[in-house]
């Protein structure tokens, strides 16, 4: 007799960080949208002396962004 472990169900992940190559199937957008989103927000921080709304992450040869990050940048109209 065989016994079958019965495997958990789990909720559907809504990940917290992202791999840029994954925001266009996520959200819609190219990664080089990103990228240059995130370079936008980087310099406009510096100028203005104010942090940066939309920021990469690098933890290794790794990029992520966080995704509530993002999803807060497209919805408040990325000029507020």
């Amino acid at each position: 007799m065989t016994v079958q472990k019965k495997t958990p169900k789990r909720a559907p992940m809504n990940p917290q960080y992202i791999r840029p190559a994954r925001v266009q199937e996520v959200f819609g957008i190219h990664r080089s949208t990103l990228y240059r989103w995130a370079e936008a927000e980087k310099r406009r921080a510096h100028n203005g002396n104010c942090e940066p709304r939309l920021r990469l992450y690098k933890r290794g040869a790794m990029t992520f962004v966080k995704a509530a990050e993002l999803e807060s940048f497209i919805t408040s109209g990325m000029t507020a």
